[in-house]
């Protein structure tokens, strides 16, 4: 690999251009945000004082089907580059393959992820569909290398790595980094450690930098200890401690700061919108299910607002990035130190080893964080300081002991300070020092021969400041030196050139009723078009990638349904008689007997996980998205009972291998009172399945708690997912064949149940009518609409589906949320020909939704045109009770 001579990572920090950096790094993706916005977000990140940017580079965005290629318009990534480039930005790029990132599929392409080849690892077929996403995005990020006239520093290959098995992570990385090589890339590569393996992450692969995710409790007391052993870890191999994502939160990062970290990557800090359908799942769900749904309002408490506002602890930014550029290169290059000499005792709970920083030219930095409830105060001593600081919940303080003040040409030193540095700034022959506080301190300066503003000697060259409020100018030769100590607010606002950063935190809100006129036009639940009969398939079978289809199956009228695969928003007809709508991460879903035997399923992608989990089919990485096949069941049978019982004892496979022992205790497989904690047993039975007509049997147990597998005539079969409790034994048993069925039980306890355990005896389907609505299509769908005028609120029938259409010209043109309110529906939002969101409003059907605000959507204001603006929604009424109340316009002033 080329070496970039102007970027090196050793132990002491990053050096670029000669100067050793602290890079405070915020994500700011322009994929989440309208292209037209790209430049005010990256004004509005850097006024708070970040110094760099990460930005992933979603594959899956720019690739659109295969081989098809988009970077122009809202993907077009130079020209996002180049405005960072322009604004003199630090950037680390993040192409993947893989991002996370809570995007469709991690960013990598549906057809990946369906394919018959493994990925994320060094498998030649998957390096070939990387090697066509790189050739085309390392070019452009490499346009911008430092050292090619740009500012990006560094590129990280892959993403949290060591969540995922990959069986030879050192050789995958080696691949990746010497295909981006092959296109250009010189500046560090590195792979990042999302749960602490280094292995894991990069295999300690050679010429891959190592960097750490940190996302710890922000109470816990082992904090500093945890970083320190990380800072330590690296000095052994010559390396700095770089954090690539942390917690959002300045009490996080201020105590990674003093951890000797020299990248501090708080995810995400400029929020941003999933518009169309880029949405993941992932494994955030609560209760009875893992599964959760990535809202279409990406925020995560960002700085910035997936709207632009600055969010209150903006404030907090700036303060913290005002010590950083204060310090310089001294902080750039500081040393964590375990052994530093003082003594702090606190009368709140802190951690259980203070951070303290040594400064390149002397001096240190004290973090005193107070992660209990009730404000209190910390005691300091030693090197020559006696002081204390009064310090708030969750807040962590920065105290400066000892700090030479040649850096800014005064000859003194800054003794302590129980108030913070927000800033030293130099202008010609004057210097300002702005400290700032929340309630009592104090700040002690020694300045040799300095002299009051009235020309008055200072007695021992010592100055002593007291509270806020209290300022003080002074000379030093030529030098004139103003020292204040001010609020936190005040403090936050000033800027390098003294002047008053005047931004309005939080920003103001006007919230506007729509009360005007309403189109409404109901569309079909149902494929009523003409279309070719196929088998049964995911979408990706079908070339769907995005979207949703609606199957339409034939099966015999009053036998019940049974889905397989199904993913990931299922709403069930008979004919036209609405069954409801079911949340599947992938499951097995068994449906009443049909009156028609006419069924139709419409089937939605949410979007592909950005994860791997394995304890839904979905939340599989490499998971597909539809229905895999269909089954109709003409009978079922209970075998809860007359299963042999024995205890497990050493080799499971001795007991699988030999006949059923019919002396052994005969028993319902719930049964066995048993003094063995935990319990193994093997339940067996022998089965000959009777001659129905079918060609398919599915073991359905309900209610399974305990850790279950199940075996045929000594095979492995599955292990009995609680969540999916469904498993296809059709290559395993034979009507009128007489087979050995087991079933390996560890329970906690004798009482834990295995479960009702059903054969299904099924006739698989074997043709469907299939109908595709991808992105274009749906918008195709719901603009050609054309309905009947009314007024709100409106009540839908269950399963009804109803295109509502607003003209938004006689309101306020601007970027504003809108709030939807109402129960028991969902719906897509289209404004002027783009989806901007897609909403469940609470009711019976809802999923689990994290990311954002998961009941409103964002209307940017470039997108308004001078007339014809409309708003579009393609509303389907899911639950009991469906209703659609009022439309609520939320603009920024």
């Amino acid at each position: 690999m080329n070496i970039n001579e102007n970027i090196s990572i050793d132990k002491r920090g990053i050096c670029i251009n000669g100067q050793y950096k602290i890079l405070l790094c915020a994500s700011l993706f322009y994929f989440r945000i309208p292209m037209e916005l790209w430049h005010d977000r990256i004004i509005k990140i850097k006024q708070l004082g970040y110094n760099c940017v990460d930005v992933y580079f979603p594959w899956n965005y720019h690739e659109i089907s295969p081989e098809e290629w988009n970077f122009s318009g809202q993907r077009d990534a130079d020209k996002f580059l180049k405005m960072l480039s322009d604004e003199r930005m630090f950037v680390i790029a993040r192409p993947g393959p893989y991002i996370c990132s809570e995007w469709d599929g991690g960013g990598i392409p549906a057809w990946c992820l369906a394919s018959p080849y493994p990925i994320r690892e060094a498998n030649g077929q998957f390096l070939k569909r990387v090697d066509a996403w790189y050739s085309k995005i390392i070019p452009v990020i490499s346009r911008y290398q430092c050292g090619n006239g740009g500012t990006v520093v560094m590129v990280q290959l892959d993403n949290e790595l060591d969540f995922f098995d990959c069986p030879d992570p050192g050789k995958y990385m080696e691949e990746l980094k010497s295909i981006a090589a092959r296109y250009g890339i010189s500046v560090p590569v590195f792979g990042c450690a999302g749960q602490g393996s280094m292995k894991g992450a990069t295999g300690f692969a050679q010429g891959v930098e190592n960097t750490f995710n940190i996302y710890m409790n922000i109470k816990n007391a082992s904090f500093e200890k945890y970083c320190g052993a990380i800072y330590k870890r690296m000095r052994v191999l010559n390396k700095p401690f770089l954090i690539t994502e942390t917690n959002k939160d300045y009490f996080t990062l201020r105590r990674e700061l003093c951890c000797g970290a020299k990248l501090i990557g708080p995810y995400n800090q400029v929020a941003g919108y999933n518009f169309g359908f880029t949405n993941g799942i992932n494994n955030w769900g609560k209760g009875k299910s893992p599964l959760s749904f990535i809202t279409s309002d990406y925020g995560f408490n960002s700085d910035i607002s997936p709207v632009g506002e600055y969010r209150e602890k903006a404030l907090e930014a700036r303060l913290f990035s005002g010590l950083i550029k204060s310090l310089g290169s001294e902080i750039a290059v500081s040393l964590y130190k375990e052994n530093h000499g003082f003594d702090i005792n606190a009368n709140f709970p802190g951690p259980d080893k203070y951070a303290v920083l040594e400064l390149e030219n002397g001096g240190m930095l004290i973090c005193i964080p107070n992660i209990g409830d009730k404000n209190g105060t910390a005691y300091i001593k030693g090197n020559g300081v006696d002081f204390y600081v009064d310090v708030e919940p969750l807040r962590a303080s920065i105290l400066p002991v000892n700090i030479p003040l040649g850096e800014w040409d005064v000859n003194g030193m800054l003794v302590f300070s129980s108030a913070e540095i927000a800033g030293i700034y130099k202008h010609g022959n004057k210097v300002t020092f702005i400290l700032y506080a929340d309630r009592r301190c104090q700040a002690l300066f020694d300045i040799p021969d300095a002299v009051s503003a009235e020309g008055e000697y200072i007695k021992d060259n010592k100055i002593l400041l007291s509270g806020i409020g209290d300022n003080r100018i002074i000379r030093q030769g030529n030098k004139l030196i103003k020292i204040m100590i001010t609020s936190r607010q005040e403090a936050a606002r000033i800027e390098s050139d003294l002047t008053v950063w005047k931004a309005e935190i939080p920003t103001a809100r006007e919230a506007v009723e729509y009360k005007g006129i309403i189109n409404a036009s109901i569309k079909p639940a149902s494929c009523s078009e003409n279309v070719k009969e196929s088998p049964v398939l995911y979408f990706e079978d079908y070339g769907l990638w995005r979207g949703y289809g609606i199957y339409k199956i034939k099966a015999n009228p009053g036998f019940p349904l049974l889905l397989k695969g199904a993913a990931d928003i299922v709403s069930a007809y008979d004919r036209d008689e609405y069954l409801g709508t079911r949340i599947s991460g992938g499951q097995w879903q068994r449906y009443s007997s049909g009156k028609t035997g006419e069924w139709n399923f419409r089937v939605e992608i949410w979007g592909h996980s950005n994860f791997d989990d394995p304890r839904l089919k979905s939340l599989r990485l490499k998971s597909s998205k539809g229905i895999e096949s269909a089954y109709e069941i003409i009978h079922e049978e209970d075998l809860s009972d007359c299963w042999y019982f024995d205890y497990i004892e050493g080799n499971i496979r001795v007991l699988l291998n030999k006949d059923v022992d019919i002396f052994q205790p005969l028993m319902n497989i719930n049964s066995w009172n048993s003094t063995r904690t935990p319990m193994k047993a093997l339940y067996s039975k022998n089965y000959i399945p009777s001659k129905y007509d079918c060609d398919s049997f599915v073991l359905e147990v309900e209610d399974n708690v305990a850790y279950s597998e199940v075996f045929v005539d000594g095979i492995k079969i599955s292990r009995i997912n609680p969540y999916d409790p469904y498993i296809d034994l059709s290559n395993y048993l034979t009507p009128g064949r007489q087979s050995k069925i087991s079933v390996a039980v560890m329970k906690k306890d004798w009482s834990e149940p295995f479960g009702r355990p059903f054969i299904l005896y099924c006739r698989k389907i074997k043709k469907c009518c299939f109908k595709a609505f991808d992105e274009g299509k749906i918008l195709h769908y719901i603009l050609e609409s054309k309905g009947c005028n009314t007024h709100l609120p409106l009540k839908f029938i269950p399963g009804q589906i109803v295109v509502l259409c607003v003209d938004l010209d006689s309101i306020k043109h601007g970027c504003a949320y809108v709030h939807i309110e109402g129960k028991d529906i969902k719906f897509i939002a289209v404004f002027n020909g783009k989806i901007v969101g897609r909403i469940f409003l609470d009711g019976e059907t809802s999923p689990c939704m994290v990311g954002g605000d998961s009941q409103r959507f964002y209307l940017p204001g470039p997108w308004f045109n001078k007339t014809g603006n409309k708003l579009y929604m393609l509303v389907e009424a899911i639950g009991s009770s469906p209703v659609f109340d009022k439309i609520v316009l939320e603009y920024l002033h």
